[in-house]
């Protein structure tokens, strides 16, 4: 066996870094039977976390963006303190019906990187070289025994190093995929509207794949962001709640949770051009099977040095793919659940079946 990530050793390797440092544990409900299938979207640019889920009660907030800071009565709320972007009504649908989670504080330990494609590569192997998702993709039952079934599709681009060593057998463009299984294209070609149509129709018709990866750009607003971010969330948002409904519809809804990140955020402050530069991480999005929906983890200072992440990237990926809690606690002493001696919060920052 070569030196990849596997599943197993991931979820070792995250444990022993929490237990070394005497952590409480998180908690993932027990996998139902059948399939689970992750889908990850990449939002590619760098999304501006700050007016994605907007501080409402910041005036650091207003004052460092005298033109690009949106106002209470243009968002859509979350709660007293923040809102959505206006752009964003169809996650707000989510997020209302309970089946969107909001995790701040989520990235790569030491410095985070603002250079596109260091940051993809350190949220795709979790700064281990290796693919995050080589075991979930390498186990059954998606496989079986056949070295040929695919496991894994892509589509807007390559496939991800996340995917790992795995062998070109078992990874498939989303397009080839459907054509494959008789299933035919719709929408605009090469849009994420697109391919997740095509992904909930594999996943209805009990396509094997267990993990669908796409991309969804235009959120590298160093121009004109007011006009640029709003159309890139209003694409990802209707696609994403789309998706959901057509689940719904066709079943398969209980068995797919998604994933929607960003390699990087922006800077609080807005500079000359209307936009903003590579910044800090904003949150990550969860959506369907298994996510207590909700806000979790701690917002982003309003400063301008970034925080350092409250949630490390391999912590938060070995809950994502755990099937069950996990035989030793894992977190970090930033967690909003873990704080010094306090015993833990039992309400989970994450729950995924």
């Amino acid at each position: 066996m070569n030196d990849a990530l596997t599943r197993r050793t991931f979820l070792q390797w995250a444990g022993a870094t929490a237990l070394a440092a005497g952590l409480a544990p998180a908690f993932a409900r027990p996998a139902a039977p059948g399939r689970r299938i992750l889908v990850v979207i990449h939002l590619q640019g760098g999304n501006d976390g700050f007016n994605t889920v907007v501080p409402l009660d910041s005036a650091t907030y207003r004052r460092s963006r005298p033109t690009l800071a949106l106002r209470a009565a243009e968002v859509l709320r979350l709660d007293d303190r923040s809102g959505l972007h206006p752009a964003c009504r169809g996650l707000h649908g989510l997020y209302r019906s309970g089946r969107l989670a909001i995790v701040h504080g989520v990235g790569a330990a030491g410095a985070q990187p603002t250079n596109h494609f260091a940051a993809e590569e350190s949220w795709e192997t979790a700064g281990t070289g290796a693919g995050w998702l080589s075991g979930f993709i390498g186990r059954p039952p998606a496989l079986a025994s056949a070295d040929a079934t695919i496991a894994a599709c892509y589509a807007n681009g390559p496939a991800p190093q996340a995917f790992g060593p795995a062998p070109a057998s078992r990874i498939a463009s989303l397009a080839a995929t459907a054509e494959q299984a008789g299933i035919e294209p719709a929408g605009e070609p090469g849009t994420l509207a697109a391919g997740l149509r095509l992904a909930a129709r594999l996943i209805a018709a009990g396509h094997p794949a267990r993990v669908y990866w796409l991309r969804s750009g235009g959120f590298d607003t160093h121009t004109d962001q007011l006009r640029r971010q709003a159309a890139a969330l209003a694409h990802w948002s209707e696609a994403l709640a789309a998706f959901h409904h057509e689940l719904d519809a066709v079943g398969g809804a209980a068995e797919v949770t998604t994933l929607s990140y960003s390699e990087f955020g922006r800077t609080l402050a807005e500079n000359p051009a209307g936009g903003t530069d590579h910044g800090p991480n904003g949150p990550v999005f969860l959506t369907g099977a298994g996510i207590a929906g909700g806000r979790h983890g701690t917002p982003p200072e309003l400063a301008t040095e970034p925080p350092a992440p409250a949630i490390p990237l391999p912590q938060f990926y070995s809950t994502l793919l755990a099937d069950r809690p996990p035989p030793v606690p894992f977190g970090t002493p930033g967690h909003p659940l873990v704080s010094g001696s306090r015993k833990p919060d039992p309400t989970p920052w994450l729950i995924c079946s």
